[in-house]
């Protein structure tokens, strides 16, 4: 008992619980204290779509939904409604929410699946696995490298502020990177534990949570490439590949949550197999690696700079540790091109290169091998430490800066992030605008469905007539039998406009609404038309953005777009150029 004791009381293990102590006072009072609306935002964005199988199963006991959510429910040829999101979150998720459900019945809450106690359980499940994955990671690095205590702690803190998942943590935990994050380190750490002591368990282990990994998010399929990064030569790894043989029990074992998850497209579609991202898919003809590792609208490196240790790193491996490093190079690139040749090479609007976050790691397993495999050098370390901190400094900033809208959740360029840059104050919040989505995943290309233009014929005052109306211009479309059957749509707009002054523009949007018979709306985006916190005056300036939309028009519905100018200033726009197109099929 007391050896026990004395282990759990290590510096590390106390540093993690610290740790998770900080992270579920900031749980308290960003989403618990004081504020049921606060919590109720927990299980939102694509995390609805992975949490809904839990209330479905568990409590309503029927996998279609009475109404359907476009965000993530798919329609089949038999009418029926697919998840489009596989269960391997709602698996970790589900002892959560079996406490939630004991803990909603003994104080007399609703025992819906997402009342109070049930969106307490997704944020506390996420802090659960984000600690056991540091746990499991620290465990792993061990195994390489020899850590000081006072070093284990340093990288643990490193590990827990400096990568954005900690932003996923507090904001999107019902969301799969965590989970992901935990999975992949459990896959790498037993990996270890089979490839150095060959234990049964580890080896059976390594191929179930391989299973649950690829259930949660299908390109975790990926860390297969990271495995050879283990080895110390290519000659261990092809010794290694020989001797070993699969066994029946570890088939079974991969196969067991594939299985599941073929069963539930079975209950849900009549179909064993299917791809549930239906109307998404991949240009891998047409990847945007440099963009996605380097650009400022979601670069990897660029907001989470932490991993700009991964280049250094690289660097000295191709003089220390060469396979490894051409095994490291492989597995970024590899991922980076797949990643980025998916239509939406960004990830929608969410914070930082979200499905390189799932790895987080695998790179920092990587770069400290590369870095201090053969020791310690106390320069090499001392450049570590001090970019480390600053990379800590930078995560905390631009993870303020998205929460409350300084950072454009699509729309980021150079200039944009250079205005912002270190930038906190309420006069940047919600500041930058536009909209700037990709087009739906359209191989045979774009239809036009409709289109309104207001070019103006002539420069006289008549596109200046306008400029201070509330509703300068605006446009209605019905809906017919070409516009319901499209599961998606982009709206695109071009025009020119010009501002009195720099300050100008701050409540001047496009709207973008769906409208039902009954004159109820159904959908209704607003689009600051002012990209920039000052913007250039007495001058046009060429413009375009774009919106992409889950359609759910039905017959009698209308789409409208209109100007609302809702300071009415003399914002002068003209050459405006308004394209709703869908996907040909």
């Amino acid at each position: 008992m007391e050896k026990l004791i004395q282990r759990f009381i290590r510096p590390t293990n106390l540093t993690i619980l610290l740790v998770g102590l900080i992270f579920f006072f900031c749980i308290w009072n960003l989403r618990w204290f004081h504020s049921t609306d606060r919590m109720s935002g927990v299980i939102s964005s694509d995390g609805e779509g992975y949490y809904y199988y839990l209330p479905a199963i568990f409590i309503k006991g029927d996998l279609q939904p009475e109404k359907p959510d476009p965000d993530f429910h798919v329609k089949t040829e038999n009418g029926n409604y697919v998840n489009k999101y596989p269960f391997g979150t709602a698996l970790l998720i589900l002892p959560f929410f079996f406490l939630a459900t004991a803990c909603s019945w003994l104080f007399g809450y609703p025992i819906d699946g997402y009342s109070a106690f049930f969106q307490a359980s997704v944020s506390l499940a996420a802090l659960f696995y984000f600690l056991a994955g540091i746990a499991l990671l620290l465990k792993t690095i061990r195994q390489f490298i020899a850590l000081k205590p006072y070093q284990e702690i340093f990288t643990l803190c490193v590990i827990a502020f400096g990568t954005p998942l900690s932003y996923y943590v507090l904001h999107y935990p019902s969301l799969s990177h965590v989970y992901s994050f935990f999975l992949i380190n459990l896959i790498i750490w037993l990996f270890v534990g089979w490839k150095n002591e060959n234990q049964v368990l580890a080896r059976t282990g390594s191929f179930l949570v391989l299973g649950i990994a690829i259930v949660t998010r299908p390109t975790h399929v990926l860390i297969l490439v990271f495995l050879p990064f283990l080895f110390s030569s290519f000659s261990e790894l092809i010794a290694f590949a020989k001797k070993y043989k699969p066994k029946g029990m570890e088939i079974f074992a991969l196969l067991l949550p594939v299985s599941v998850q073929m069963i539930l497209w079975k209950m849900q579609s009549e179909n064993w197999l299917m791809w549930s991202y239906e109307g998404e898919g991949f240009y891998f003809t047409q990847p945007h690696i440099i963009e996605f590792l380097f650009g400022f609208r979601k670069g990897f490196f660029i907001y989470a700079p932490l991993f700009v240790l991964f280049i250094p790193a690289l660097l000295l491996g191709w003089k220390e540790h060469r396979y490894k490093m051409w095994i490291a190079a492989f597995f970024i690139l590899i991922t980076a091109y797949i990643f980025s040749s998916w239509y939406n090479w960004f990830y929608a609007d969410l914070f930082a290169m979200r499905p390189m976050i799932d790895f987080s790691g695998a790179f920092i397993l990587a770069g400290l091998i590369l870095l201090f495999r053969n020791g310690f050098h106390r320069l090499r370390a001392g450049f570590v430490v001090v970019f480390s901190i600053i990379s800590i400094a930078f995560n905390l900033l631009f993870s303020y800066q998205f929460h409350h809208g300084i950072i454009h959740p699509n729309g980021m360029n150079a200039g944009k992030f250079l205005s912002v840059f270190l930038k906190t104050g309420e006069r940047y919040h919600h500041a930058l605008g536009g909209s700037f989505d990709l087009p739906p995943y359209a191989p045979k290309g774009l239809d036009t469905l409709a289109e309104w233009k207001a070019c103006f014929e002539n420069e006289s005052n008549d596109y200046r007539e306008r400029a201070k109306e509330e509703f300068p211009l605006g446009k209605d479309i019905e809906i017919n039998d070409h516009w319901v059957n499209a599961v998606k749509l982009w709206v695109q707009a071009k025009f020119k406009i010009e501002f009195p002054n720099t300050e100008a523009g701050k409540n001047f949007v496009l709207v973008i609404q769906l409208i039902n018979s009954k004159k109820e709306v159904k959908y209704y985006f607003p689009i600051p038309l002012r990209e920039y916190i000052n913007e250039e005056s007495g001058k046009f300036l060429d413009r375009s953005i774009c919106l992409s939309i889950y359609n759910t028009a039905e017959k009698g519905d209308t789409y409208s777009a209109y100007i609302w100018n809702r300071d009415q200033e003399m914002i002068v726009l003209k050459d405006f150029e308004l394209y709703w197109l869908s996907p040909k099929k």
